[in-house]
């Protein structure tokens, strides 16, 4: 969505924007969005800039875990958030997973990691 997208959003009052970047990791983003309106990475990946320079409230990010290595995605999406929270606005941080292959989390881990990134944004 451009910014005058976002911004019509925020006219229907639209106060928290969430978007799943699905993975952080280039290949496998690639091979998942091979056309189509997602297969530009970068596009993709800065939507929250545009929506927050367009007035929304604040955003949620998110990575789908099980798609790639789930601490290549945690460092990846909390990179985004410190980005994110540093040069805009808050952030929230969304966790989906997937129980595809070798990639994936078990229910235990995914507590864990909640903790973690609770802890480090915190501090």
């Amino acid at each position: 969505m451009s910014i005058d997208d976002f911004k019509i959003l925020k006219s229907f009052g639209i106060g928290t924007y969430q978007c799943f970047q699905e993975t952080y990791h280039y290949d496998t983003y690639l091979k998942m969005h091979p056309t189509g309106p997602k297969h530009d990475y970068s596009w993709h990946v800065h939507a929250m800039n545009r929506a927050l320079e367009a007035g929304i409230d604040d955003v949620g990010i998110g990575a789908l875990f099980g798609l790639t290595d789930y601490k290549f995605e945690t460092l990846a999406m909390l990179n985004h958030a410190f980005y994110l929270d540093e040069n805009m606005e808050l952030v929230l941080i969304l966790f989906r997973y997937l129980e595809l292959n070798q990639h994936s989390m078990c229910r235990f881990q995914i507590i864990r990691l909640m903790q973690l990134t609770i802890f480090h944004l915190k501090n």
